[in-house]
């Protein structure tokens, strides 16, 4: 069975901790949230807590807050509205992600009527930016952008798939808004009143905003613990913002009634509107996830396009991660060392699987990552109950390795750095699948 192996030049405190629902069993250099620490219960119940926090209405339009564990909507003041609209696609054919080159999920049948964008890994991010409008760019700029297809609307009186409809978190570097982006695309013609005029070459182009969920600044090293969440219905429509233990909601005006076109999701992370692009740092690699309801329990249909205008300087091309547990989802691998177009043989999809174990159950099957220490023993710290050479090491342990040994992980553990940020690169041999409870 073959190994990943690498060398350890300097000596950190790494930190093994185990990440229920998500799926990261790889070695990852971002500095972990403040929930990576938590007990594998702890963080069975938190993700509980927001699914279930999504089936609870806003008591009316407006912006709200919950903080874990709440189960209820807090009222909070709308934010400032943002200037810089984030483009459709112009198709120029470039490699990087973005701009009509990404992965869609793909409803199987009918519509999508919710759709949950995160990432299952996020390895390597250490810095990121884009401009900000017409300006230079500005360090932990970025849009998370959740997606429809184009559709035809009532709206747009014989022009074909002329709605489009966006849930977003805009990040500038200093703070953050959620919100839904409505528009008429190749309108041509004056906008309805309450909508924005927006010239794109000879065409005319039409937008209007919900009202801006003030959210906390989230620099992108905070990427793993961000998602994005759509709802619509032939009355309303919401994103939430999920970011670390707080939640941020705002509902829209439901301008294009999505619920009768929305067949494709598209969710990533780009740039900062304005067409522009999210530079991440050399070596940066990430898995984005799209979950789907529309009514049926199938996996996801792959779509190799997307929607948005903006960009990241990430690009496909490397094998398709493992596929994901409790669908029906979608995941993807892209990153800095890639060099295709988007394609389905990147992806993985699952349809709905009820006999799934919860997350934290999983049978104690070891994954392998071996590494090789340099010189000197190295202090290993555990969150969790871990194989550690050939031993156990339960939770907050400590075990010392020495030079040469093997270090053995079960599926959804990795090693994170605890302090100065070097960390034990290494990689799951690829044969071996995390067990279904994981996500």
């Amino acid at each position: 069975m073959k190994r990943s192996t690498t060398t350890i030049t300097r000596l950190p405190l790494l930190v093994f901790s185990y990440l229920a629902y998500t799926g990261l069993s790889a070695a990852q250099t971002t500095p972990p949230p403040s929930n990576q620490h938590l007990s594998q219960e702890e963080l069975r119940l938190r993700y509980e807590w927001r699914d279930s926090m999504a089936k609870v209405p806003a008591p009316r339009k407006g912006c709200f807050q919950s903080d874990y564990p709440s189960k209820t909507w807090q009222e909070t003041a709308c934010g400032a509205p943002r200037k810089n609209p984030m483009l459709p696609r112009r198709a120029t054919g470039s490699l990087t992600v973005g701009n009509d080159n990404d992965i869609s999920a793909g409803a199987p049948s009918g519509f999508i009527s919710t759709a949950l964008g995160s990432f299952s890994s996020v390895v390597n991010v250490t810095s990121e930016s884009s401009p900000v409008g017409a300006g230079n760019p500005v360090a932990n700029a970025y849009t998370l952008q959740l997606n429809t297809n184009y559709f035809n609307n009532k709206i747009c009186s014989g022009t074909a798939q002329c709605g489009w409809e966006q849930f977003a978190f805009e990040n500038d570097g200093n703070g953050g808004n959620g919100f839904i982006q409505y528009w008429l695309l190749q309108y041509n013609k004056a906008c309805p009143t309450g909508w924005v005029t927006y010239p794109i070459g000879t065409d005319t182009y039409c937008y209007r905003d919900s009202p801006f969920v003030a959210v906390p600044n989230q620099p992108i090293t905070s990427l793993a613990q961000l998602s994005l969440r759509g709802t619509v219905s032939a009355s309303a429509d919401s994103v939430i913002v999920s970011a670390g233990s707080s939640l941020y909601m705002v509902s829209g005006d439901n301008s294009l009634n999505a619920v009768a076109g929305w067949q494709n999701a598209e969710f990533n992370v780009f740039g900062d509107g304005g067409g522009g692009q999210a530079v991440f740092n050399s070596g940066a690699q990430i898995v984005p996830r799209i979950d789907i309801t529309y009514g049926g329990t199938a996996a996801p249909v792959c779509v190799a396009t997307g929607y948005t205008g903006e960009t990241n300087n990430l690009s496909f091309g490397s094998s398709a991660p493992a596929a994901p547990s409790q669908g029906p989802a979608i995941i993807f691998n892209e990153g800095t060392t890639g060099s295709s177009t988007a394609s389905c043989t990147d992806a993985a999809t699952v349809g709905e699987n009820n006999s799934a174990p919860p997350p934290g159950t999983c049978p104690q099957q070891n994954l392998t990552l071996q590494g090789t220490i340099s010189s000197g023993p190295i202090l290993e710290q555990a969150y969790g109950t871990i194989t550690a050479n050939s031993f156990l090491v339960n939770g907050s342990a400590n075990v010392m390795l020495q030079a040469g040994n093997t270090i053995y992980l079960k599926p959804g553990f990795q090693a994170m750095a605890g302090s100065a940020g070097t960390t034990f690169q290494a990689s799951i041999n690829p044969a071996i699948q995390p067990c279904a409870g994981n996500r």
